[in-house]
């Protein structure tokens, strides 16, 4: 049964959560919000009920405990009406086919007999699971009971953001900010929005500092930083305008604050590989709005690469993503690592 993200808040507000609930999508950070809503809608503020009848556990790549798992769930609340069980995987498209037959029969055996006193929440983080390939017919999803409450949660675009940041600015620190000055965060920040968070509780406090009741431009120029992403896309698109002064300038204040070589290369992979897919729309002539939807990402990003993927060749776009390739296996393989950044730098600005 698949809900929309509203439909589990109102479930919320009038305390009828029950069942299996299985959380996907790209925003982690508001499931995670959501369970932490859950949790105090069944306890209140009752933390001794709480220590006996919440059950967490956290898989990685390859890891179940299915007995440890079914235990919880088997188990009767104790001195309440309900116990709460949270499952988070990491990595759940990589978990192995028998262990996820195991995990669907606990959720539908919860969704369909134990609904009345067990709320089980299987939270499947982001980059671990392919939610489009989970919707087609035979997917995950698919292989669920029907009473199985499905709840999607995707990125926010920049208008959500934006009024969410004035919203925790005016409820957290009682300060006012202009809808384009929030947006100026967004495309500062980046749009994942447990970053948004502590960046905006940032800027709250330093504007509360100051004294004031109003957020400047100046307040998110000094305070928000620069996601690594939009970092090492002003590296590379510095490198696609032939500035490749500018590009080292970039790589230099990573040098400088010791981040790994390898880490920075993974960045700027990313980037050539997200241009990269923007140069194919161009050249079968989809538009902006097309690609922004399908790689699903917020206005702002989206329009910076689709503009500078107009720059290069789709041809361009397979050489570099090559060298980058080989970039990698040299660091991998013993190579200086800012050494190998440079030279893939000063060639694919060529």
């Amino acid at each position: 049964m698949f809900m929309q993200e509203k439909d589990l808040s109102a479930e919320i507000k009038s305390s009828s959560v029950a069942g299996t609930y299985f959380l996907f999508g790209e925003e982690d950070y508001l499931k995670r919000h959501r369970t932490g809503e859950i949790r105090s809608s069944l306890f209140s503020a009752d933390g001794t009920m709480e220590a006996f009848n919440v059950f967490s556990f956290f898989f990685g790549e390859k890891e179940f405990d299915a007995e440890g798992l079914e235990s919880a769930v088997m188990s009767p609340p104790m001195m309440t009406d309900k116990k709460l069980v949270v499952c988070e995987f990491a990595a759940l498209d990589r978990t192995e086919k028998a262990d996820r037959t195991k995990l669907i029969r606990l959720m539908d055996m919860v969704a369909d007999e134990s609904a009345g006193d067990t709320v089980f929440i299987v939270n499947a983080v982001s980059g671990g699971f392919d939610t489009a390939a989970a919707r087609k017919k035979g997917g995950f999803l698919d292989s669920l009971s029907g009473n199985v409450k499905l709840v999607d949660f995707p990125y926010r675009n920049a208008d959500e953001l934006s009024k969410w940041i004035c919203r925790r600015l005016k409820t957290g620190y009682d300060l006012e900010i202009d809808m384009a000055l929030a947006k100026q965060i967004i495309n500062t920040a980046g749009s994942d929005m447990t970053r948004l968070r502590g960046e905006t509780d940032k800027l709250g406090a330093a504007v509360c500092a100051a004294g004031r009741k109003r957020v400047l431009p100046g307040d998110v120029e000094n305070s928000i930083s620069r996601t690594d992403e939009e970092e090492a896309f002003r590296m590379v698109n510095a490198v696609l305008k032939g500035d490749t002064r500018t590009a080292l300038l970039c790589l230099g204040i990573k040098k400088k604050n010791r981040e790994e070589p390898i880490y920075v290369l993974s960045q700027i992979n990313k980037t050539f590989s997200d241009l990269s897919a923007a140069a194919l729309f161009i050249k079968d002539g989809r538009d902006l709005k097309d690609y922004t939807k399908s790689m699903r990402l917020s206005e702002y990003p989206a329009k910076l690469r689709y503009g500078a993927a107009k720059l290069r060749s789709t041809e361009y776009f397979e050489g570099i993503m090559e060298k980058a390739v080989e970039a990698d296996r040299m660091i991998k393989n013993g190579a200086d690592g800012y050494s190998t950044i440079e030279r893939l730098i000063c060639g694919a600005g060529k």
